[in-house]
């Protein structure tokens, strides 16, 4: 274990610990806010522990030092390697341009309709979403959504996002440089009811070794379908196309106008 000592764009000191790393290539799984990206990364640490591959997931760590990850600079680039380590937990991409190439190494990336995810961050900002304990950008900036959020109906907020914080369009712009040989991209609506077989799919990727108890065992803890929505809870409800229950028709042609390249290139339909 390593550790190193770190300053975020905004002044923010920060730590992180690196374990040891092992003889092979590094491994990158990546995934959209509200797409699933806790179910994935809860899956990714049950693989990796099988295979004893160490890993670290730059999000979460940030989280509980308080830190937002937009805020983080080239500096991280130091602990990012071609070889030995797995980097999981990312619900977006670095805001600078990394010198790092990513391409050279194997990577994972699920997406979703970005009328869920709209609409599953409404609910998660309003209702379930933890803050962390550390002040902070991080603690600061969830407060404030989570007050708009609480004082709005869902189709204000969504509006709010799209028109003053619109990350998850900025992140799928970031995550463009992601593309090539080697990326493989995973729907949440194709897996979510599938998840043995994506876990399997995800395991011959990677390279990782797995056995039928292992994915057993897996899909008892994760496999989660609530009967009924639960607004409360981080897992409200997993089934695709749940925004028309929720989202006005002019919010839905707005979600369809703004992130209609995103939706074409994941074969998403409108309305």
């Amino acid at each position: 274990m390593s550790k190193h000592d770190l300053v975020s764009k905004n002044g923010e000191h920060f730590s992180l610990d690196l374990p040891a790393p092992i003889k092979r290539s590094s491994i990158f799984a990546f995934a959209y806010a509200k797409s699933g990206s806790t179910l994935l990364e809860n899956i990714m640490i049950e693989l990796l522990k099988y295979n004893n591959f160490p890993y670290i997931s730059l999000a979460q760590e940030l989280f509980k030092q308080g830190v937002v990850f937009g805020n983080i600079d080239k500096g991280i680039e130091k602990i990012l390697f071609h070889d030995g380590l797995a980097y999981i937990g990312f619900r977006t991409f670095f805001t600078f341009k990394p010198d790092f190439d990513f391409k050279q190494n194997k990577r994972i990336l699920l997406v979703r309709n970005p009328k869920d995810m709209l609409t599953s961050f409404y609910f998660s900002m309003a209702k379930s979403h933890q803050t962390p304990k550390q002040a902070g950008s991080a603690r600061e900036k969830l407060n404030n959504l989570r007050a708009i959020a609480t004082e709005n109906d869902i189709n204000f907020f969504i509006n709010h996002v799209l028109e003053n914080r619109n990350t998850f369009l900025a992140t799928y712009r970031r995550y463009k440089r992601l593309e090539g040989p080697g990326l493989k991209t995973y729907r949440y609506e194709d897996v979510i009811f599938e998840k043995r077989a994506w876990i399997e799919d995800i395991c011959g990727h990677f390279d990782l070794n797995f056995n039928d108890a292992l994915l057993d065992d897996i899909l008892k803890k994760y496999d989660i379908r609530p009967e009924t929505e639960d607004p409360t809870k981080h897992i409200r409800k997993v089934t695709p196309n749940n925004y028309k229950e929720h989202l006005n028709e002019e919010t839905i042609g707005k979600i369809d106008t703004v992130f209609e390249d995103y939706m074409q290139q994941y074969f998403y339909e409108k309305k």
